[in-house]
């Protein structure tokens, strides 16, 4: 099972959020704009992950210094994932935090890539079995063997899985439908 504390894969981020702001002018511009702005970033991956909010303080050589009040100190792993909007269009990126400073504050390194990210106006549901929606498949956990996963939620561009591992292959998967109306396919 993935915890806060498991670093996810430039890989795998990339097949989730496949197009990107990568060049470090740009990416520092963007943050620029934000910070300017006021805008806020929310701490998770998905709509299950806790609400944490912090704003961009400063941009510092090679550091982000976040004001985040309500960021879990505990929760805080080697890797963090933020979430934001600006100009109404979604944007993503994972970091490490660099230090924790006074209570309210902590400092992240500049990320390398920032993705566009997913499109949340989408809706995302618990799968129904009786509309045919999977709840149960296997993957590929990229040595040839599957392993089953539980389905958490579908939307129009995919499926949210459960695994019990902490092993996430840097390349695409095999994913096999055990119920559902795609059951048998891969």
């Amino acid at each position: 099972m993935l915890s806060r504390s498991t670093p996810i894969h430039e890989g795998a981020l990339r097949r989730l959020h496949p197009e990107t702001i990568e060049d470090p002018g740009r990416v520092r511009a963007l943050l620029e704009d934000a910070r300017a702005e006021g805008v806020p970033f929310h701490r998770g991956l998905n709509r299950r992950a806790d609400l944490e909010t912090a704003t961009l303080e400063e941009i510092l050589e090679e550091e982000l210094v976040l004001r985040a009040p309500n960021f879990a100190r505990s929760a805080l792993g080697d890797q963090v994932f933020l979430n934001f909007t600006f100009a109404e269009r979604p944007f993503f990126f994972a970091t490490r935090i660099c230090a924790e400073g006074e209570a309210s504050r902590i400092r992240v390194g500049i990320p390398a890539t920032i993705y566009f990210g997913e499109r949340r106006d989408r809706a995302r549901r618990a799968p129904d079995g009786g509309a045919g929606d999977p709840r149960r498949v296997e993957v590929e956990d990229g040595y040839g063997f599957f392993r089953e996963a539980a389905v958490e939620d579908v939307s129009p561009s995919g499926l949210v899985l459960l695994t019990d591992t902490d092993s996430i292959p840097d390349r695409p998967l095999t994913v096999r439908f055990l119920d559902g109306r795609e059951s048998g396919k891969e």
